[in-house]
């Protein structure tokens, strides 16, 4: 598996002593500032963009970049992007992926900063996700803890939850299942789910 690292990413790397696979998956606010634009410069990727897939072990993955959370007419970007192009490019890259790549995977993750995509800008990219025979999406973004039934079922892993309470999940691919485990920092445990992947 590549490496993808970043000033964001390092201490993960760091506190893993390189034993540990770290993946950067981009979120809307890498989208922003000065840099934004020459990330990938230091985040190489087999499509030269922030959406690739890989294969680790059992596990095949998609990852997906949700990109900016905004249209690009919002007042924030001041008319200087065009993320609908990037989006309906990524879009066309998400749907001509071969599910037979996956085929041999026992496990099947979608990961993505944002990973409510069933309406992403007007597309439905829950769709492509089925047909590869994804398991899971991942991500974040809506700070907050929580496992959504649907067709591609949705994993929010928690992050800042409010004041002062922040989340962490784990996921274990084991024996054919996926188990989610989230827990805040004051010991609650926010889920313990298992699904059958």
């Amino acid at each position: 598996m590549p490496a993808y690292f970043n000033i964001s990413v390092e201490p993960a790397v760091f506190d893993c002593g390189g034993e540990i696979p770290v993946v950067y998956v981009r979120g809307n606010h890498e989208t922003r500032g000065e840099f934004g634009a020459q990330a990938i410069k230091y985040l190489p990727s087999e499509t030269g963009e922030y959406y690739f897939t890989f294969d680790f072990g059992s596990l095949s993955a998609v990852v997906i970049d949700s990109g900016e959370d905004k249209e690009d007419d919002h007042k924030e970007h001041s008319g200087l992007v065009d993320f609908a192009t990037y989006r309906e490019q990524e879009y066309n890259w998400l749907c001509s992926l071969d599910a037979s790549k996956f085929e041999g995977a026992k496990y099947k993750l979608a990961i993505s900063h944002d990973p409510t995509l069933t309406d992403h800008f007007g597309k439905d990219w829950t769709s492509p996700l089925n047909t590869l025979g994804v398991d899971l999406v991942v991500g974040g973004h809506h700070h907050q803890s929580k496992f959504i039934e649907k067709t591609v079922p949705v994993f929010i892993d928690g992050g800042k939850l409010g004041d002062k309470v922040w989340a962490a999940s784990m996921l274990t691919l084991k024996d054919g299942t996926i188990n989610m485990y989230t827990v805040d920092n004051n010991g609650n445990v926010l889920i313990d789910k298992e699904i059958t992947a």
